[in-house]
């Protein structure tokens, strides 16, 4: 029935006449009608409706309307509202005339006046803010990139704008165009991007600093009247603000106030200089300036926002020039409290292409809501599709040689894409290159092809220690268009690690041999068949995958001693294992984000992994079922309006078993590998992990950042980036004695609590933290490093 009244609907646009649908341009220029001087962002509504643009910085406009005559409303504050009627299209310029009044004299009390005014702003918003439900209007964004040479890049949309008070924004892509140097799927340019700087809580880089109109507001910042205009015959009051704390991420700077609505209706901010940015971001300077009206009605509602930027990114060793950033986004023909379509939030992406409209090519008048500037225009008519990013923005430092930044982020990606092929477009080779005691030097290579929806893979290596080639495969085939429910099946023959680590790769293992250290893992081999299915379940925010596994497996022995920088270190001889068939089903269930090793970002997620393995059911020379679960868990402490607060990360790694548990299935609790301890492992524990048939770990620690330096008047090591964390851990593992008697090597494992505590300095030369650890349960003190946790 949608899909009839949708065709009819389609039928009947085609036959109305087509003047129906045209529609009207004004162009025009606001000016002071004593000096000439154009108004910038002077704010024009239609009479009676909720339609209206602003002017540019050079005082013009441009405006679609559906009839003539059409009546304008001019407002900026320090003027007198001026009232335009235009009669014809065209080009048409109106002056406004600037209102001085003499205003009585600011009465000087214990409490700033400003102080009283906010608290009616406060008050007045949340009666009417409890009353507007949803919204829609109509957007126009530009975004324009810059360096030092002029304009990068520009990118436009038209679009729809949504809001619900429950669910937040969502925006639908109407139109969009850019410069020749940027596709059209890079086009990123909207407006709900942009704060609304009338919500209680303004979101920057996903974090949530506290907005002029916040209830607690007065709590968090010093305001103070600066002085006095009007508007029409309505006073305007400027007030100052600036945050109380210099401890909180906040905003600093002006904004203006109508006497008697007691309502905010232009904002000048920009957040605080003493504000710390997470790496790589080395600068940040950014300006926002927002204007509201009520157009006559309850609800104060953007009209515009612009922002002003210069950002600087950069790590040691590579540096990125600053970059310039100007967006400028208007939101005009407002409906207010309507029903807004289901479909928007049937998942939590914020924008949504309308396909259908994108694919038609407005004309340029018809997209550019604001007026170009001279050098916008030249920029749209001189910027080809060579001029990229890459060009634009090349790095310099030590590590620039090894940055490859020319990618597709051009307009001609696709042809670059031609140009490369079909090999180029869906085939990849990634390398196997590793050396361990009992594989010696491990060279390899895996061919990618990956067609969507399917992925095939298949790898081949020579193992130079035990001078057998080994190879493997895969197939992955996504079920559905995002690719969230999928099927996939392994195959492999070849050397596998007896135990899974979540903190060290292959690769980080190969490094610590051949500088002279213990190899971390012991191995076996393995030829086995691997398939399972995954899908979400979206109601509970899971995702469950079940499998199939089985594996022939075989004990190997030590092949080489061989280092770089040690010859005379001699490995540990690798442990066999229990010979046999092993064939098992698999199920997890996972919750949140998958570990990430190092414990570079905050991370919240579980895990949890059943295995099982019967020889009745499978015909297996095991009996087994093991339980594993892990758990990531960030919690925000003090400062929580700070960009980065203070966070608490707690690692949990527990599991158990029943039945004949064989030791290439054994849990672990990490160590770390001599001086690189990375958070997950125990830090006073090096060479090789604990192993046991059942085990539990907990590692935590908390990151203060740079607050005890900020405290202490230490700023130079705060803008640096230096903080401080203090960690700990503790853990043991289970053997039983019927297993330990069973083993023919001696396994690492401890039947007491292992306890450990330290401090860390973290973000050295923005990559390193430097940690120092006691064990609590025996008199061991360790330093070491790792990665530093910068978010």
């Amino acid at each position: 029935m949608r899909n009839f009244y949708s065709t009819f609907f389609l039928l009947f646009l085609f036959l109305l006449p087509l003047n129906l649908f045209s529609q009207i341009t004004l162009d025009g220029i606001i000016r002071n009608t004593q000096t000439g001087e154009p108004l910038p962002a002077a704010n024009i509504q239609i009479e009676n409706t909720y339609d209206g643009t602003i002017t540019n910085n050079d005082g013009e406009f441009t405006l679609q309307i559906d009839q003539l005559p059409v009546t304008l409303l001019i407002s900026y504050i320090g003027y007198a509202t001026e009232r335009a009627t235009i009669p014809t299209a065209g080009f048409h310029e109106i002056l406004m005339t600037p209102v001085v009044y003499e205003l009585d004299a600011i009465l000087v009390t214990d409490e700033d006046p400003a102080v009283n005014i906010m608290r009616k702003v406060i008050e007045k918003k949340q009666q009417w803010r409890a009353a507007l439900q949803t919204y829609r209007a109509e957007a126009y964004t530009r975004v324009m990139l810059e360096n030092d040479s002029g304009i990068v890049s520009i990118t436009e949309t038209r679009s729809e704008a949504f809001w619900d008070h429950e669910e937040g924004p969502r925006e639908v892509i109407k139109n969009r165009r850019q410069t020749k140097n940027v596709r059209e799927e890079n086009n990123f340019a909207g407006a709900s991007y942009i704060a609304n700087f009338y919500d209680d809580d303004i979101e920057m880089l996903g974090f949530r600093m506290v907005g002029p109109t916040h209830p607690d507001a007065i709590k968090h910042y010093h305001f103070k009247l600066e002085g006095r205009r009007y508007r029409d015959d309505k006073v305007v009051y400027d007030i100052s603000l600036r945050p109380k704390s210099k401890l909180q991420s906040a905003f600093i700077g002006r904004i203006a106030v109508l006497d008697e609505a007691y309502a905010m209706i232009e904002v000048d901010l920009k957040p605080t200089e003493n504000l710390l940015y997470p790496a790589p971001i080395q600068g940040w300077d950014v300006h926002y300036r927002q204007q509201f009206s009520n157009y006559g009605k309850a609800f104060w509602l953007p009209v515009d926002v612009r922002i002003e930027g210069m950002a600087k990114f950069g790590f040691p060793g590579l540096s990125f020039p600053p970059i310039g950033y100007r967006q400028i986004s208007s939101l005009t023909a407002y409906e207010v409290n309507i029903p807004l379509p289901d479909s928007l939030y049937i998942s939590d992406k914020i924008f949504h292409i309308d396909s259908t409209t994108v694919a038609e090519q407005e004309s340029e008048a018809a997209l550019a809501i604001i007026p170009f500037s001279p050098e916008e225009d030249s920029a749209y008519s001189t910027i080809d599709s060579s001029e990229t990013f890459a060009k634009a923005f090349k790095p310099s430092g030590l590590l620039a040689r090894f940055v490859d930044m020319e990618d597709d982020d051009a307009a001609d990606g696709a042809a670059n894409d031609r140009q490369r092929g079909f090999f180029g477009k869906y085939v990849s080779i990634s390398p196997q290159l590793w050396y361990n005691r009992v594989d010696g030097g491990h060279f390899g290579a895996t061919l990618n092809f990956s067609p969507r929806p399917v992925q095939i893979s298949g790898g081949l290596a020579y193992e130079r220690g035990l001078e057998r080639w080994s190879y493997n495969g895969g197939l992955h085939i996504n079920l559905n268009r995002s690719g969230s429910i999928a099927w996939e099946a392994k195959f492999n023959r070849g050397v596998q690690k007896r135990y899974h680590s979540d903190s060290y790769s292959a690769l980080t293992n190969s490094i610590s041999i051949l500088a002279g250290y213990d190899d971390y893992f012991d191995y076996y081999w393995e030829k086995s068949f691997d398939t399972q299915f995954s899908v979400p379940l979206r109601p509970l925010r899971l995702r469950l995958k079940a499998g199939f596994y089985s594996g022939d497996h075989r004990s190997l022995s030590k092949q080489t001693d061989y280092s770089l920088l040690q010859n005379d270190h001699i490995q540990r001889e690798n442990p066999p294992i229990a010979e046999g068939v092993l064939r098992s089903s698999r199920l997890t269930i996972s919750y949140g984000e998958d570990f990430v090793p190092f414990g570079v970002i905050g991370q919240t997620g579980a895990r949890l992994t059943i295995e099982h393995s019967s020889p009745d059911i499978f015909n297996s020379d095991f009996s087994f079922t093991k339980y594993h679960f892990s758990a990531d868990w960030r919690v925000n402490t003090f400062f929580r309006r700070r960009i980065l607060p203070n966070a608490l990360d707690i690692r949990l790694v527990a599991g158990t078993s029943s039945g004949d548990l064989p030791p290439q299935r054994f849990g672990i609790l990490e160590s770390g590998v001599r001086a690189l301890k990375p958070f997950g492992t125990f830090k006073t524990l090096i060479r090789t992990p604990y192993e046991g048939e059942k085990y539990a770990g907990i590692f935590w620690e908390h990151n203060f950042r740079t607050v005890p330096f900020e405290i202490i008047g230490l700023r130079s090591l705060a803008k640096r980036g230096i903080g401080i964390i203090i960690h700990g851990a503790s853990g043991r593992t289970w053997l039983e004695d019927e297993t330990l008697q069973s083993l023919n090597y001696a396994p690492r494992f401890t039947s007491d609590v292992h306890h450990e505590a330290g401090i860390s300095f973290n973000n050295l030369f923005g990559l390193l933290r430097l940690d120092l650890s006691q064990r609590l349960d025996k008199s061991n003190f360790y330093i070491g490093f790792s990665m530093a946790r910068l978010f």
